[in-house]
Parts: structure tokens; C-alpha cells; sequence
């Protein structure tokens, strides 16, 4: 196996990443965009001083994946591509947002309800390549994969032992395979290719469901290309 780094809260890392893969002149099949930090308690910076929840969750993500698109579209000449990305039942919670906003500034951060704008973001952004590759052998899903124990709530303890340890969430938990499952589903089902087709965007237990929130169809619909065209402003620098 060959393994290549990146730490896609540093936007600087994610280029030379792509250039190493691109060097190994293979196909890109099935790209996950998996990183992600939950609501650290104060308004940390990235290093490029981006609110770091938002600069792990969504800009590597969309700088990584803008990087990657050639590659993806010279690969679906020849077979289907899969884009995954992760997002969370917590995006529904999003009730609104602010372009000019995003990244959240310091003076204005709460950790739920910012890790919540993450969450419709990378929603938005599955919607933007959707839209972009609509009849095209590249299909893109976002996944809501359950709670499961992992170093997602490393910056918030209060938080971490609710989720991972209360009874309170302990009939929604679920282990990593498990967990693991939609993601999986979502990069390798026969039946994705026909409900993307059909409109489906948004995953949980091995299937589609109805979004809701304002990333859902319908509801704040200028947001697919107005966020995307944000995300590409901040990594300009970077590409």
C-alpha cells in the first residue's frame, strides 16, 4: 500500500498531496472527503487563520476535490466515479446562513451551531457537484454516518461524553463497521448512479433519505453555487 499525507486543516498540504497521487498515474475511482473536528469550545484559527472547524470540514475538502477533478473526469471516461462526502443529520439544524460570513468570525463562533453551517456546507457542496457533473459517469452523495466514537469530539470533552458515553444517545450509536456502512454503500452500490439520478443527494443506514433544513431542494436553492463560489475565492491561493 502506498500512503500519502495531508492535514486538510492546512491548505498548504493539500496540493503537494494531489501532486504525489498524480505522480502514482492511477485512476481515482472513489474519492471520501471524511475529515472533520465537532465544536471546539473557543474559535480556533486554521493556520491560514480560517475558523478551524470550517477550514477542516469544508475548504480542504473543496480545494482537495477541485485539485482532483481532472482526475476524476479522465476516470469517468473509462468507468463510474464515486465522490463521497461526509456531512450530518446536524445539518438539518442549519436554519440559515450568512455568505459573507463564512468562515464564521471570531466575535460571532458557537461551536454547535457553527459545526452545524459545516454540515449544510458540505451538503451544498454535494448539490454543487451534482449539479455540475448531471449526466455524467461521476456521482456524488453526502452521508450522515451515525454517532459513532471517534476522535470527532477531541475538542470538546463536555460534548464528547454526551454523545459517546451518556445513556441519553446510546440507542443511536453505532460502531465504526457499522458506521462505516453508508459511506461504503455510497462508494460502491449498483444503485446509486439511478437515485442520484432521481434527485437523491443526502444518506443514512444504507440509503437514501429526505434532507431537511435549508439544504434541502427547495429551500435555499442560490446557496449550491453561491457557496461554492465562496469556498473558491479562500482557496484560490492554494490551488
Amino acid at each position: 500500500a502506498t500512503i500519502l499525507n495531508v492535514d486538510l486543516s492546512d491548505l498548504t498540504t493539500v496540493k503537494p498531496f494531489v501532486s504525489s497521487f498524480l505522480r502514482l498515474n492511477l485512476p481515482l475511482h472513489v474519492l471520501v472527503l471524511n475529515a472533520g473536528i465537532m465544536a471546539p469550545l473557543q474559535w480556533e484559527a486554521s493556520k491560514q487563520g480560517f475558523e478551524s472547524m470550517f477550514a477542516t470540514n469544508n475548504l480542504g475538502h473543496y480545494l482537495m476535490t477541485e485539485l482532483l477533478l481532472p482526475k476524476l473526469e479522465e476516470t469517468a471516461q473509462q468507468a463510474e466515479v464515486r465522490i463521497v462526502i461526509l456531512s450530518s443529520a446536524a445539518a438539518s439544524m442549519c436554519s440559515g446562513l450568512d455568505v459573507s460570513k463564512v468562515p464564521v468570525p471570531k466575535d460571532e463562533y458557537h461551536e454547535f451551531a457553527d459545526y452545524c453551517v459545516t454540515k449544510a456546507v458540505d451538503s451544498f457542496h454535494a448539490r454543487f457537484l451534482q449539479q455540475k457533473y448531471q449526466g455524467k459517469k461521476i456521482y456524488t452523495t453526502c452521508v450522515h454516518p451515525g454517532i459513532i466514537k471517534t476522535g470527532l469530539l477531541s475538542h470538546n470533552p463536555g460534548y464528547g461524553g454526551l454523545f459517546y458515553d451518556s445513556w441519553t444517545f446510546a440507542p443511536f450509536r453505532k460502531g465504526l463497521a457499522s458506521g462505516a456502512a453508508t459511506t461504503m454503500y455510497c462508494a460502491l452500490s449498483p444503485d446509486i448512479p439511478s437515485q442520484v439520478k432521481d434527485g437523491w443527494f443526502f444518506y443514512y443506514n444504507r440509503g437514501p433519505q429526505a434532507s431537511m433544513g435549508m439544504s434541502k431542494p427547495g429551500v435555499a436553492d442560490d446557496l449550491v453555487e453561491k457557496l461554492a463560489q465562496r469556498q473558491h475565492k479562500l482557496v484560490a491561493a492554494y490551488m
